[in-house]
């Protein structure tokens, strides 16, 4: 009888030593399968942000090229650049021929927007009433003005 006791229970334990076993297995399994589906994912997202950055990159180097100076050069050359003239902040009129293509991009830009030009004078506007240009003169007078004190 003691005998068969002890068998039973050494069975008794060996079940479930091999129950525990299997547990760890699985739960290993499961770990691996994690890891795995997490690092397919990681490697989806560095997938999809180097295309993105190949992307971005390839925006970049077409809106380069767009700004290159053969694009702008070459159609300066074509035609001769125009003289245009233009009436400093002191009313007297100047002529001066056109900055190089970024800065009138920038001027072009801030003339439909509003601000001042990179040069910091100030530049006729074609199309615009005296009335209008005496109101931009003394805003931009005003605003040299509280450039100048520092405000």
């Amino acid at each position: 009888e003691k005998v068969a006791a002890e068998a039973k229970e050494r069975a008794a334990v060996a079940r479930v030593e091999a129950d525990a076993y299997k547990e760890r297995a699985e739960q290993a399994s499961g770990e691996r399968a994690t890891a795995e589906a997490c690092e397919r994912g990681l490697l989806q997202r560095l997938a999809e942000r180097a295309a993105a950055r190949e992307s971005q990159q390839k925006n970049e180097n077409d809106l380069e090229s767009f700004f290159t100076e053969s694009t702008f050069e070459s159609q300066l050359k074509k035609k001769p650049a125009p003289e245009t003239a233009r009436r400093t902040s002191s009313g007297t009129s100047s002529t001066m021929r056109k900055a190089s293509s970024t800065t009138n991009i920038v001027d072009d830009l801030t003339s439909i927007f509003g601000g001042a030009s990179s040069s910091g004078e100030f530049q006729d506007v074609e199309g615009e009433t005296e009335e209008r240009r005496r109101a931009r003169l003394d805003r931009h007078q005003r605003t040299q003005e509280r450039a100048v004190r520092g405000d």
